[in-house]
């Protein structure tokens, strides 16, 4: 994936592996992205235009071309499409990060990468009691 591609320096295997491609089609769903999913057709049209006028299909270029593509995307705030790809980034950390059971985050993959470990949170029972109050 462009966006969350893998690392292996750092043990992370990229957003197909954890899980965020399949928790952004759900997402994608959602009431509260019926904008995104309108303006996202026309955004993936330019982002075609942008590709063909670089005589190549944007999947056939390489990782540098596809970002500089995106790049020039993002940094044009005249394009309204702008924030559909920015919108699609939020999506994407939002599957890196989110809790498992919404379709992102497989195997903790992403809080692994923030530094943090599942179960940590109460430091006792008696403050995992009080949460359950």
């Amino acid at each position: 994936c462009l966006i969350l591609p893998g690392d292996e320096a750092v043990g992370f295997a990229g957003a197909d592996a954890a899980g965020v491609m399949a928790y952004a089609r759900n997402a994608l769903f959602e009431n509260r992205h019926s904008g995104l999913r309108h303006h996202l057709p026309g955004a993936l049209l330019q982002l075609r235009q942008l590709a063909t006028a670089s005589d190549a299909e944007f999947t056939a270029l390489n990782h540098t071309a596809q970002q500089q593509l995106l790049q020039q995307i993002l940094s044009s705030r005249a394009q309204p499409f702008a924030s559909v790809f920015e919108q699609l980034i939020g999506i994407a950390l939002e599957g890196l990060l989110c809790e498992p059971v919404h379709g992102g985050n497989r195997d903790y993959c992403g809080w692994w990468l923030m530094g943090y470990q599942p179960g940590q949170g109460a430091r006792s029972t008696a403050m995992a009691d009080e949460y359950e109050r």
